[in-house]
């Protein structure tokens, strides 16, 4: 070429490029297809004789970079795409079937069989892309053609694999039959550029040949199939091939037999399954068990009468695909593709049983059919073709840009504008007017066909583990494990069903939908008959109070979980009787119940501390009445059992004192106390605070505690014993006890006691100081209890009418007795404490009482205390412990 026709074909080239915008990529196509040719002085030539030459290189590396890809592998091809006789014809599927048979027998091996066909399909799908970006057919034609080059090379490709499965094995003479029924996009002839084709496979009889049964060889053709199909390699792929959709799911065989694919539906079939049908097609083998097949399950497909309405479980099924969706997806988003699928589908569900025109696995067909029978306005149909159409040209777009399996508009402007303007607008804002549109028709339609309610779905709650959500609804719905296999029959799918609204619309609500959902799951796992579970839920009550202890109490569902006796509470709704008798249950069983109801709001804070203390309490007077006489001792509760706030982490101490002249051995006492401590188990309990520690005797008599009292108690000891209440014994000995505590503190000196309380108190400050113990840190409870213990100390004239009681009365008499201000605002401060306790113990199953106070605690305790914003509760919590602290440093 001289330099005249180079700089004339550089002028052709940016004109018609400075019409559109043509960004690096497609700039680098265009080279890349040029510099491919073998010819490219003649090639170039050409473009100036034929100017739609740089029209069709332009479109194609603007556009796809797939088809540039295949002009690049297949330079030759370029001269097809430029024959506007060739583009011009439709594919013809027996002539294309024809030509695919004379020309396979041109080859040798399996792998250049292969690569003829993939070679084939190259050719094919560029000159449909072709005809599809220049508008040359409609799209209706362009699904078709599409359609057909899977189905032909599909069979084709299957019949090859199966006979290197017969010649492997020598088998010559064949009996049985199999057939290959297309679902899916290509079962109803719309294909898209980059689908899966989806499949199912049986035979008629499982006749063995050599040694091998047919269902084997079957299975092993199946098996070669997929891997020559989907195996890309530098000639690229065929197809994505799906059988998940067969009887029994991915882990059920890849083939059966005809008879047990039947019976599967006439006993197992589900709606969603009767759905699917609807596209099922005939693909290869043989033609006439494919018709045996679909004429016995037409009356399954499409029944007189429908006993469950498909519209319902239709829309349940566009829930689950909604719920998942996170980009701007063409084909799932409402008003997209899936629902003028899904409305067509449930009118041909209700309708074909009737009318045989509708019984049509294409969309437009069956569009056009519902018109005609006047099942839709011609209003409808030409909204619905329109919409449908429109979406399908998007699809086809984003696909061709680079063979991948992709609805997602894209949010990138520049690539927006380009889909715009291959859509024949002028901007993406028209687009995007035509878009919405088209999406609020459609979306009038499906709530015409489906009902107005809003649609179930989890697209509006922000779960943190996206995969582990997905994984607890598929087995809340399916009984899905592991191995993804469905475990639930229908009767608990159904069942379900009448409930997941319940469950969604609750977790919509709560601060942590992702342990909401857990816990549920946790506890559904570890019922033995699930349906029997779904069944007393539908009780919306009763499924109310669960979900609230899924929500607030992990506590209570992590015991619950481990131990089939709290089930059988649980379902019997024994947990929720609010009068229960505590002292019928054993210790889990009723640490289950109170931490439940208190989840449920059936008990307050307060009331659950005090229920938690009766019963131990009465538990272990219980035990001891039984083996000892009360005359003879007394045994005492110290710490926070002994205060009556004894919360899920704290230990159960205890003080035992004989009467001097018993005959109690410390031998019995350690026998006792051993089988009590196996007894109250969650709860540890402790002996320590008993005069000389561990080191000294179980076992102590009056006479020598007041000798202890009097020589080597620390002011710390007597601070215990100020907390001191009796659970077991004698009355008479209490008084006696309380006479020698009372008579001790008087000798006492009160500086003493003030430096040593404030001493004590400093030790017990946690070390960690990024986390608020809510107990031990400064402003906590010991705070608090330091505080009574010192007003219990300087009026120790008032001990008989302090011990036996709790904090909370303790404060109550003080308020009452001493003319104190600071008392009303430390038993406000008591009671906020002691209700963070419980509530954060209860929720997140921690014992170590640090809270983080990130901001997911502090919107869950904020919405707990009924704050309208979390920082609310954020300032009322540190009004509190600094109040905690003033009042306890003013003490000095």
């Amino acid at each position: 070429m001289n330099s005249d026709d180079i700089n004339k074909l550089i002028f052709l080239f940016e004109i018609k490029i400075s019409k559109i915008y043509f960004d690096n990529q497609a700039e680098n196509n265009l080279y890349r297809i040029i510099s491919s040719r073998f010819d490219k002085t003649a090639f170039l030539k050409y473009c100036l004789l034929y100017d739609h030459y740089i029209d069709i290189l332009i479109q194609i590396s603007n556009s796809s970079n797939y088809l540039s890809d295949i002009l690049i592998k297949d330079p030759e091809y370029f001269y097809i795409i430029a024959s506007e006789k060739i583009i011009s014809k439709k594919l013809n599927e027996n002539d294309f079937c024809e030509e695919i048979k004379s020309k396979l027998n041109n080859y040798k091996s399996i792998n250049s069989k292969i690569n003829f066909l993939k070679s084939i399909k190259r050719r094919e799908v560029l000159i449909t892309g072709i005809r599809d970006y220049l508008n040359f057919i409609p799209t209706e034609e362009v699904i078709n053609e599409l359609s057909i080059q899977a189905k032909t090379i599909s069979s084709f490709l299957f019949e090859l694999c199966y006979q290197q499965v017969l010649q492997k094995y020598n088998v010559t003479k064949i009996k049985s039959n199999y057939t290959l029924i297309s679902l899916g996009k290509l079962g109803g002839r719309e294909l898209n550029y980059s689908s899966d084709i989806d499949l199912i496979i049986f035979f008629d009889e499982n006749t063995t040949y050599n040694k091998i049964t047919f269902h084997e060889v079957l299975t092993e053709a199946i098996k070669l199939f997929i891997g020559y199909s989907s195996n890309a390699d530098e000639n690229g792929f065929l197809y994505r091939i799906d059988l998940r959709l067969r009887p029994g799911g991915r882990n059920a065989p890849l083939c059966a037999s005809y008879m047990d694919y039947l019976h599967y539906y006439e006993n197992k079939g589900e709606d969603w399954e009767r759905q699917m049908l609807i596209k099922a097609d005939y693909l290869a083998g043989n033609s006439d068990l494919y018709k045996s097949f679909i004429n016995y399950l037409t009356p399954f497909i499409y029944p007189s009468n429908l006993f469950t309405s498909p519209a319902e479980q239709i829309n349940k099924l566009k829930v689950n695909i909604e719920s998942s969706l996170k980009e701007e997806d063409i084909k799932l988003i409402p008003g997209g593709i899936r629902d003028i699928e899904f409305s067509v589908q449930a009118l041909q569900l209700l309708n074909g049983g009737k009318f045989k025109q509708l019984r049509t696995g294409n969309t437009l067909e069956a569009l056009r059919e519902l018109n005609n029978h006047n099942l839709i306005t011609s209003k409808e149909y030409n909204n619905l073709r329109e919409a449908y159409i429109f979406f399908r040209r998007i699809e086809h777009y984003l696909q061709l840009m680079n063979d991948r399996q992709t609805h997602t508009i894209p949010s990138e402007p520049l690539t927006h504008f380009k889909l715009a303007l291959f859509l024949d607008f002028k901007s993406s804002g028209q687009f995007n007017v035509k878009l919405n549109k088209h999406k609020k028709a459609v979306i009038n339609f499906y709530n015409s066909i489906f009902g107005t309610e809003k649609s179930l779905t989890t697209n509006n709650i922000i779960f943190k583990n996206k995969a582990r959500t997905y994984n607890n609804l598929e087995y809340l719905k399916n009984g899905t494990g592991l191995l993804n296999r469905k475990e639930f029959d229908k009767t608990t799918i159904e069942l379900f069903s009448k409930i997941e609204p319940q469950l969604i619309n609750f977790i919509k609500d709560t601060i942590d939908p992702d342990e909401v959902l857990d816990n549920f799951v946790k506890l559904t796992k570890s019922i033995s008959f699930t349906s029997i579970w779904y069944k007393e839920l539908t009780d919306k009550k009763y499924f109310n109070k669960v979900l609230k202890v899924c929500s607030n109490s992990k506590y209570a569902i992590n015991l619950c979980s481990l131990d089939e006796n709290l089930m059988d509470i649980l379902i019997t709704r024994k947990v929720f009787e609010k009068e229960n008798e505590l002292s019928q249950f054993k210790i889990k069983e009723a640490l289950f119940i109170l931490t439940s109801q208190f989840a449920a709001d059936i008990i307050k804070p307060l009331r659950f501390y005090n229920l938690l203390f009766k019963y131990l309490s009465d538990k272990v007077k219980l035990y001891f009445s039984n083996v000892l006489d009360e005359k003879d001792y007394i045994l005492l509760a110290l710490g926070s059992f002994g205060s009556k706030d004894q919360s899920l982490s704290s230990d159960i101490d205890f003080l035992f004192i004989i009467n001097d002249n018993t005959s109690i051995n410390d031998k019995n006492i350690v026998d006792y106390f051993s089988k009590l401590i196996a007894e109250l188990k969650p709860f540890k309990v402790d002996l320590r605070l008993r005069p000389e520690g561990k080191s000294s005797q179980l076992l102590q008599n009056l006479s020598s505690f007041e000798n202890y009292l009097e020589k080597r108690a620390d002011v710390w000891e007597l601070q215990s014993y100020t907390k001191a209440s009796l659970i077991s014994g004698s009355d008479f000995l209490f008084n006696k006890f309380v006479n020698l505590i009372k008579e001790r503190i008087k000798k006492e000196n009160s500086d003493i006691i003030k430096r040593k309380i404030f001493e004590m108190r400093k030790k017990l400050y946690p070390a960690l100081s990024n986390q608020f113990n809510i107990k031990k840190s400064p402003g906590g409870l010991l705070d608090i209890d330091f505080i009574i213990q010192y007003l219990a100390l300087f009026n120790y004239n008032n001990l008989k009418s302090i011990v036996n009681k709790s904090n909370l009365e303790k404060l109550n008499y003080f308020l009452k007795k001493l003319d104190e201000p600071f008392l009303t605002e430390l038993k406000n401060n008591y009671i906020f404490l002691k209700e963070l306790e419980i509530i954060y113990q209860s929720k997140y199953d921690k014992m170590n009482n640090n809270i983080e106070m990130n901001e997911e605690e502090i919107k869950y305790f904020a919405n707990r205390f009924n704050f309208i914003f979390p920082e609310e509760f954020s300032n009322y919590f540190n009004s509190i412990i600094s109040s905690n602290k003033k009042i306890f440093n003013n003490i000095k």
